[in-house]
């Protein structure tokens, strides 16, 4: 048999899947003469199909060697080359294969991939295009089309090139997954869900389709089913790190931390240089606020593949919540640099920039957030903020609504009951719900008087610790905390009373006091306290330290010390939570009393602070206590206050009662305290004398 003919049965054996009898003819070929090339590239196809890709490259190449001027071989050595991640080198054969021979529309497609894989889309796109002009029934080109024009974010054109190459090849359960994915990028969930179950149906072995709807199931926060998904996608294929990863950002999410990076680090050993994965247990740190190791572990990621403005936007993140925002707005800053169209990036730069203060240059980063994608909650809350500070009431409210909707940590909880429009209640009832913090609850309970005004009966559901205070609101038939609020006709969140109510800062509901302690408490501390003489002042100086902003306005105790000179001063300590430890030890000459252990609720806390002549708080609940009892409360404020205290003023349109001693450099509690201190020196001059 000669050596074309023995050739000729290897390639009917290997074309039949007979592989070891292909492979024994190819080596009777190449003992009796080494030179014949198309053996060579027949050893290399045989060894590809058996996963031996770094084999299939050393055939091709000595067949290359052979005859340097067949666009086959090139084509073929530039595919086993961007198997194996040697994506430069593919380039270079591919490009040399479409040079030799212009027609080759597998070698146009095969360039196209191995372009993407260098992130060069639009070169990519052109490769593959070509391949679909050449051979317009391409089917698998057309996919490819398609997944370059997603990348792109040409989703219409996308899902165009998709139909085509599922109108080709109706059966592809890959053209239909691929499909999902687009129609997932334009947020048609349903959609995206139906294609990846058609494509479960035609190949219920395909595990990118479970992957992907994993993915769909976590973008509407399903991810106890995501979880479910991208496990299915693992058991059909065990080494897939993709899936891994996204199921440890859905274990995460589900607050399984010590699961989710386990799956992480299993992506990372199968996939040692994956940044993503970097990243995704950067976020599973910073959700435990172990901050400095998240910051580490992100660098990790940036080092391996900087130009991923995602990496970036959490690094700025996590720098943000150790305080350190010039870093914080830099790497926030090379996030939208890197990818322009980031609204999510732009969104937490504008939330930097205005925690620093510049709200010009951080508004102008939250419109861009929303231009680019309008329904992106985060940035109107945030942009609502820069507004309510600025005394732009108008659009403050209308935009703060938007916490209703996205992924908000403040997001308030949603009732099947429709939401009050402000109109006459008719008898129906009403349930307003506490949403944030009790500070937040105790300042907007002011408007429950004004919903029960409008005919209605007025239900409050609320934190336990604040049940017993807002009993006493009036118009206000029940206060819950239970879970199930019972029977109720339509609802409102407590902060978006103020939108109800079309508040402006000059119509704000500010009686000298709306709040009262229950009487027979009020008595009781009364009788506790006694009446000797002397000023008598309730001292807050530590806020939540789970809030954002606490690092800008706790202080400690001992700060407090310059207000110990003030003489015929007896302080009481309205702290409580870890740093109401610090009373058991005041600064020295500081006459503190410690009632915190006994202060059970804010009831408590009420009847207390109804024997005080003043409070001196931080920026906390128990200031906004205070005030709506109507005693004098003196509030140390940061440089860059929340938006409630506003900007450039020392009162408060929220409440008459109210002064505000504010920083004038970041992090200087110096110069406010020492203002502190000088008002009640003068103060304990005009007070007079308990008798």
């Amino acid at each position: 048999m000669t050596i074309q003919e023995t050739l000729n049965m290897a390639m009917e054996h290997e074309r039949s899947g007979r592989l070891a009898e292909a492979e024994k003819l190819c080596t009777e070929i190449l003992d009796r003469q080494p030179n014949v090339s198309a053996a060579w590239h027949l050893r290399a196809i045989i060894a590809a199909r058996a996963g031996r890709n770094d084999i299939a490259l050393q055939m091709v190449l000595r067949a290359i060697a052979i005859d340097p001027n067949a666009a086959d071989l090139h084509a073929n050595c530039g595919e086993f080359n961007r198997r194996l991640g040697n994506t430069e080198q593919a380039i270079a054969s591919l490009r040399r294969a479409v040079e030799l021979n212009p027609g080759m529309p597998i070698a146009w497609n095969n360039l196209g991939n191995a372009l993407k894989d260098r992130g060069m889309i639009g070169e990519a796109l052109a490769a593959y295009q070509k391949a679909t002009d050449l051979q317009p029934d391409f089917a698998m080109a057309h996919n490819n089309v398609g997944i370059a024009l997603r990348l792109a974010g040409k989703l219409d054109e996308s899902i165009a090139a998709f139909n085509r190459a599922i109108e080709l090849q109706p059966n592809d359960a890959g053209a239909h997954s691929n499909r999902g994915n687009a129609l997932r990028d334009q947020g048609r969930f349903d959609e995206a869900l139906a294609e990846y179950r058609r494509a479960m149906e035609l190949n219920p072995g395909f595990a990118p389709s479970y992957a992907n709807m994993g993915n769909v199931l976590s973008d509407q926060s399903r991810f106890a089913e995501a979880v479910a998904a991208y496990q299915k996608a693992l058991q059909l294929q065990p080494e897939y790190a993709e899936a891994l990863n996204n199921l440890g950002n859905a274990q995460r999410e589900l607050g399984r931390f010590a699961e989710a990076m386990i799956s992480c680090r299993e992506a990372l050993r199968l996939r040692p240089g994956y940044p993503e994965a970097y990243d995704n247990m950067g976020n599973i740190l910073f959700d435990q606020d172990r901050f400095p190791e998240a910051i580490d572990v992100i660098r990790k990621g940036i080092e391996l593949k900087p130009s991923r403005a995602t990496a970036h936007n959490n690094l700025a993140m996590a720098l943000g919540a150790m305080g350190q925002f010039d870093e914080a707005i830099r790497a926030a800053g090379m996030a939208v640099q890197l990818d322009p169209r980031y609204a999510e990036g732009f969104n937490n730069l504008g939330n930097l920039l205005a925690e620093e203060g510049r709200y010009a240059p951080a508004s102008d980063a939250l419109d861009r957030a929303i231009q680019l994608k309008p329904g992106l909650a985060e940035a109107h809350v945030n942009l609502s903020f820069i507004q309510l500070i600025h005394g732009d009431f108008e659009r403050g409210w209308t935009e703060h609504e938007w916490r209703e909707k996205g992924k908000l940590n403040y997001r308030p909880r949603q009732f099947a009951q429709p939401k009050w429009d402000g109109g006459e209640l008719n008898g129906r009832t009403i349930l307003l719900h506490a949403e944030r913090g009790f500070g937040d609850t105790i300042q907007f309970a002011r408007y429950a008087p004004l919903v029960a005004e409008r005919g209605g009966r007025v239900v409050i559901r609320c934190p336990e610790k604040l049940r017993q205070l807002l009993e006493g609101l009036p118009g206000v038939a029940q206060v819950m905390a239970g879970i199930d609020p019972g029977n109720f006709d339509c609802q409102c969140p407590m902060m978006s009373l103020p939108a109800v109510f079309r508040t402006r800062v000059e119509t704000i509901p500010a009686p000298a006091r709306y709040l009262q302690a229950p009487a027979q408490l009020a008595a009781s501390w009364r009788s506790r306290i006694g009446n000797e003489a002397g000023l008598r002042v309730g001292l807050a100086w530590a806020g939540n330290p789970k809030h954002k902003r606490d690092r800008r306005r706790s202080i400690s105790l001992e700060q407090l010390v310059p207000l110990s000179t003030a003489t015929g001063v007896r302080f009481y300590s309205l702290q409580k939570g870890d740093s109401a430890k610090q009373a058991a030890t005041p600064p020295h000459g500081m006459q503190l009393i410690d009632f915190s252990a006994e202060l059970r609720n804010w009831a408590d806390t009420a009847a207390l602070i109804e024997n005080l002549d003043l409070v001196i708080s931080v920026d906390t609940a128990a200031a906004h206590l205070s005030a709506a009892l109507g005693k004098p409360t003196w509030v140390l404020v940061p440089l860059v206050p929340d938006w409630r205290w506003m900007l450039n003023r020392d009162d408060s349109p929220w409440y008459p009662t109210m002064r505000l001693f504010r920083q004038t450099a970041p992090d200087d509690w110096n110069g406010p305290i020492t203002q502190i201190s000088r008002a009640l020196a003068e103060l304990v001059g005009r007070f007079p004398a308990k008798k």
